[in-house]
């Protein structure tokens, strides 16, 4: 730990364009050396802002004084393993989704594990999920929750974390294996002594909610740095469909887009992702194509709404004939031939998966510079899983609230799990009415039996609409974690109205 007296200015903020400051700095590259740090900080009462990318757009890593702990140099993989035949990856959590990906293609130094790497391959094995942000750490897409276009067919990150060592608010360490730790009727009862209560009934902001049957990974995933941070993360691989196809729809309205979008989870076999974009999305997205290298390479998006489905699995031909019966579909609802975009090499895909984090870039882009002549702030969203709600009424109330606000914005989301965005981009004199938006919004979330802050997460950023529907009880919790302190991560500790 050291002085931060020429600290990087980016350290201070992150894709919330939060700004913060620190009062210390460490940059540990190892456990021992991240528990060694923490428990300093915590002998001296000060608070911990967790950094691993900075690709957050909730505020969570943005520090508030205290001590700024950076993961960058916890970027080392760990070796492959084999067992009860299944595939694992082990790293440190500061390592990039993508050099982890890329090490499964082209590695080095595995000495022992070219034999488990050589089967990884011949079994077309990987890590599944496909969030948006290839940039951010195994760690922060761990505390996040992070999901990602394919959860519904391979699972959120935490589904995919068999292993994590995890360093405490205090400093302590515990290694948390899936088996072994299981929430029961009274809790969860660690060897270290550490002590979870269960608490009846379902927290509105936590999906990894202590219920009884859940594993001790899935309630610390997602936590955002309340609980601690994870310093060791192993995989589980799974089988990677051999063919993927993409393609993007483009209709005349948002109405039209999503009565398509119903009509494709008739593939959910094989369907992978299905997200839908409003018409101010679209058109965000056109204007950023000279801004974003991700959004160079495609031909101008039609002024329209648009949906971009995947399908995957490993019959060509299957496929093939879903692919041509989804494009018989879009004919019969209107759609234009020269309004769809379909590709199954990688670089098509990965053109086409770009789009989702394209859009919040821009959206932060368009919070900075105004974008429409006006003053802009900064970018509001409202992120909520409509849980019981129909994906339809879930889609179209977001859009009638964001028309009846007169605030810029556009809407997108999943339509697998309606799971909806908005981002908001008010004037200065629009900012209380974004924040009574974002309740009501997540207020609806909560009545269908859904949670808000459901893909970004809490932060600081949204720490104000937290305190509005947190219950009380997630309080016994935490207690046993930190003794009542908070790393800074939290929406509990004091950032900037």
């Amino acid at each position: 730990m050291k002085l931060c007296t020429d600290m990087n200015e980016s350290w201070l903020s992150d894709e919330s364009r939060l700004k913060g400051r620190a009062d210390w700095v460490a940059t540990p590259s190892s456990p021992l050396e991240m528990a060694k740090e923490i428990k300093e900080a915590h002998e001296r009462g000060l608070s911990v802002s967790i950094q691993g990318a900075r690709t957050g757009l909730a505020g969570g890593s943005v520090p508030f004084g205290g001590l700024a702990l950076s993961t960058g140099r916890m970027n080392a993989i760990l070796g492959l393993e084999a067992g009860n035949a299944s595939f694992f990856l082990k790293a440190q959590s500061g390592i990039p989704l993508k050099d982890a990906k890329q090490f499964l293609m082209r590695p080095c130094g595995l000495g022992k594990n070219l034999q488990v790497l050589e089967a990884v391959r011949e079994n077309h094995m990987g890590f599944a999920p496909n969030p948006s942000e290839k940039t951010a750490t195994l760690g922060g897409l761990f505390a996040s929750g992070a999901r990602g276009l394919n959860s519904i067919s391979c699972g959120s990150m935490s589904d995919n974390v068999s292993g994590v060592t995890w360093i405490l608010p205090d400093g302590r360490q515990i290694s948390a294996v899936r088996g072994e730790h299981v929430f029961g009727a009274d809790g969860l009862k660690l060897p270290n002594g550490l002590s979870i209560p269960r608490v009846n009934g379902k927290d509105p902001l936590f999906s990894q909610f202590p219920a009884p049957g859940m594993d001790l990974i899935d309630f610390l995933a997602g936590s955002e740095g309340r609980l601690g941070v994870a310093a060791e993360i192993t995989l589980r691989l799974q089988k990677i469909p051999d063919i993927t196809w993409s393609a993007a729809y483009f209709f005349p309205s948002s109405d039209e887009a999503l009565a398509f979008a119903a009509e494709l989870r008739r593939w959910r076999g094989m369907l992978h992702a299905c997200e839908i974009m409003d018409e101010a999305a679209v058109r965000i997205l056109d204007e950023g194509r000279l801004r974003l290298p991700s959004l160079a390479a495609l031909p101008p998006f039609p002024n329209a709404a648009a949906v971009y489905a995947e399908i995957a699995g490993d019959d060509s031909d299957a496929l093939e004939e879903a692919l041509f019966e989804q494009l018989e579909l879009f004919s019969r609802m209107g759609g234009r031939e020269e309004d769809t975009w379909a590709g199954s090499a990688p670089n098509e895909i990965e053109k086409f998966q770009s789009l989702h984090h394209s859009l919040m870039e821009l959206g932060n882009t368009l919070s900075v510079s105004g974008g429409t002549g006006e003053a802009q702030v900064c970018r509001i969203s409202s992120d909520n899983f409509y849980g019981s709600a129909s994906v339809e009424k879930a889609w179209k109330i977001c859009r009638l609230n964001l028309k009846e606000s007169g605030i810029k914005g556009f809407v997108h989301g999943s339509v697998l799990d309606g799971r909806f965005s908005v981002c908001l981009l008010p004037t200065l004199n629009q900012l209380s009415g974004a924040e009574e938006f974002r309740i009501i919004l997540a207020r609806f979330a909560l009545e269908s039996g859904g949670a808000a802050c459901s893909d970004y997460g809490v932060g600081k950023v949204n720490r104000k609409l937290a305190k509005n529907f947190l219950r009380p009880e997630m309080e016994e919790c935490f207690k046993p974690f930190d003794k009542g302190r908070r790393m800074s991560n939290s929406f509990f500790l004091e950032a900037p109205e």
